[in-house]
């Protein structure tokens, strides 16, 4: 799959999930922002070093900074320029065990301010069916007076990184990608399958990972 390099990544959330995703992007040819509030990983990463203890996500960081295309900031005006944005921050659950979507919400809040018509954005984040049409979208919606499936998209591609996992990694683990529109799903699905040597799974469904229709890397 041949990637678009006027496509510029920011990927919100530099933990096990976002932080190897963000290098992976920045080694297959992406320029990458990486945006998180830990100013100590944000240096780091920086000087191609991280925070996570973890052989594979040292590596990914390593070979990412080498490329040149991998930065890291805390700074939110730095993300303006993006036009695909992966949200990868933690969803803990409060003290009713009920998800805290307050993460979710200022990635949510601080990509609203640059969203552009024909942008992208992927929920990577753990989060309960229908979060992103339910949460996600009225609120993008509601702050850029603009319409989701429309002037822009979003998509749903749960993580699925076991830490500590020497075989699947960040860079081969199958995934599954729904949205919710037909050019949506398709942005998202193609960006995955630039990046990734599993397979890309569309569902067609942003609430389902059940049955999916077909793979991006099978030729499908």
């Amino acid at each position: 799959m041949l990637l678009n390099l006027n496509q510029k990544v920011c990927v919100i959330g530099l933990g096990y999930v976002g932080l190897p995703l963000a290098a992976l992007c920045a080694v297959k040819g992406y320029d990458v922002t990486g945006l998180d509030t830990n100013q100590f990983a944000v240096d780091k990463i920086n000087q191609g070093l991280t925070h996570i203890k973890d052989d594979e996500v040292e590596r990914f960081v390593k070979s990412g900074h080498l490329t040149g295309r991998l930065r890291a900031t805390t700074v939110v005006n730095e993300i303006a320029s993006s036009t695909i944005y992966l949200i990868c921050v933690p969803t803990p659950v409060d003290e009713n065990h009920d998800p805290d979507l307050l993460p979710l919400f200022s990635a949510v809040d601080a990509i609203a301010q640059f969203l552009k018509k024909g942008d992208l954005v992927v929920v990577e984040s753990t989060v309960f069916p229908g979060t992103s049409e339910q949460e996600v979208i009225p609120r993008l919606e509601s702050l850029t007076n603009m319409i989701a499936g429309k002037d822009f998209h979003v998509a749903h591609c749960p993580e699925r990184v076991n830490p500590g996992d020497p075989f699947w990694t960040s860079e081969n683990i199958p995934r599954v990608v729904g949205a919710t529109s037909e050019k949506g799903v398709k942005q998202a699905a193609e960006f995955y399958a630039s990046i990734l040597g599993g397979g890309v799974f569309d569902v067609r469904s942003i609430k389902s990972s059940m049955n999916p229709k077909f793979s991006l890397n099978d030729d499908g």
